[in-house]
């Protein structure tokens, strides 16, 4: 939901188009990892688990007026998932890695969001956002120097300008996002 009732706003899709392109492209760049990635893929699966899910975490109650609870599980589960499919190559340490980093951010950045005073959520979500952007362009180059590009499409798979274009969208679109007067964070007690 936008600022006027229902509408979505060119900023929050912006938001949620940049920031699901930049963990699939993390991602993408997860499978092709070469032998050396089993011990970067565990730090790479916990980083973006853990960003995606304290990202989420907060942006739900924030931006949204979600309770705790609904966000703490979004922000887990979109965690979670990140996480293990950054780390699956590294195995099952890799998948542990992401799934806990997954299940620790959520819940955080809920928390975070809900305890604030209401004045301080718009700084809140655009704190994060630049972690979040900062974490993500820091694995994609980790994951990005363990490739071998072949053709084009690899050249700006691999390079490290076109994904820093993305963060850079991500970063603008968080600056412009909308947040409906009076709807700053979630209730701190789940709406009961």
């Amino acid at each position: 939901m936008g600022q006027g009732g229902g509408k979505v706003s060119v900023a929050m899709a912006g938001w949620w188009v940049s920031g699901v392109l930049l963990v699939l492209w993390l991602i993408r760049l997860s499978i092709g990892g070469g032998g050396a990635f089993s011990r970067d893929g565990m730090v790479c699966s916990m980083s973006t688990g853990t960003a995606v899910g304290t990202g989420i975490g907060v942006y739900l109650p924030v931006a949204m007026g979600i309770s705790f609870f609904p966000a703490a599980l979004t922000g887990f589960a979109a965690g979670t998932a990140a996480g293990w499919a950054i780390g699956w190559k590294s195995g099952v340490r890799g998948v542990l890695e992401g799934t806990v980093a997954g299940w620790m951010g959520g819940p955080m950045g809920a928390m975070l969001a809900v305890m604030i005073p209401s004045e301080s959520g718009t700084l809140l979500f655009h704190l994060t956002s630049v972690l979040v952007g900062g974490v993500l362009f820091m694995a994609f180059l980790i994951m990005s120097g363990s490739g071998r590009v072949s053709n084009r499409f690899e050249i700006v798979l691999f390079h490290p300008f076109f994904y820093f274009l993305l963060v850079a969208g991500f970063l603008i679109t968080s600056h412009f996002h909308p947040f409906p007067p009076g709807v700053n964070h979630g209730s701190s007690h789940g709406g009961h």
